[in-house]
C-alpha cells in the first residue's frame, strides 16, 4: 500500500492454502488505516482493513465482510526490547498485553481481538500448543 497509486494488489490465501492475488485500481490510496475505514463505512468503496480494526463494525452491520473464506498471508511482528533481566514492570506488561492481543487464530492467518481468542479455543502468544 502506498500514496498515489494507480494500480495495487492484494494477496489473499483461503483457509485451505490456496493463494491468489487481486490487482486493482485504488478510488483512494492511504496508509492511515482510520482513513480507509471512515471511507469504506462512508460507502467509497472496499477496503482492505485488520480485523481488529473493524470488528464492531462488521458486528453491528455497518461493514460486511464481502471475502470470509480469504484472509492476508500470515505476517511476522517483531517486538524488540533489551533482556527482561531488570525490565520494568510497565515494559512486562505491555510485551504480554501485546503478544495476547496480537495472537494468530492458527491455520488461518488472521487477526483476532482478544474478547474472540475464547470463542475459537485460541490460546495467548507464545502459549505451547500441540499440533
Amino acid at each position: 500500500m502506498g500514496e498515489h497509486m494507480d494500480r495495487d494488489r492484494w494477496d489473499l490465501v483461503s483457509a485451505e492454502g490456496e493463494e491468489r492475488s487481486h490487482v486493482h485500481a485504488p478510488r483512494l490510496c492511504c496508509e492511515d488505516l482510520g482513513m480507509l475505514r471512515a471511507a469504506a463505512l462512508a460507502g467509497l468503496g472496499v477496503a482492505l482493513l485488520p480485523e481488529d480494526s473493524c470488528v464492531d463494525d462488521v458486528r453491528r452491520g455497518a461493514l460486511v465482510h464481502l471475502l470470509p473464506e480469504w484472509s492476508t498471508p500470515e505476517g511476522v511482528i517483531h517486538l524488540v526490547f533489551t533482556t527482561a533481566r531488570g525490565m520494568l514492570p510497565a515494559v512486562r506488561a505491555f510485551v504480554d498485553h501485546f503478544a495476547q492481543a496480537f495472537s494468530v487464530m492458527r491455520g488461518r492467518g488472521r487477526m483476532l481481538v482478544p474478547d474472540q481468542n475464547e470463542k475459537v479455543g485460541m490460546r495467548a502468544a507464545g502459549d505451547e500448543v500441540g499440533t
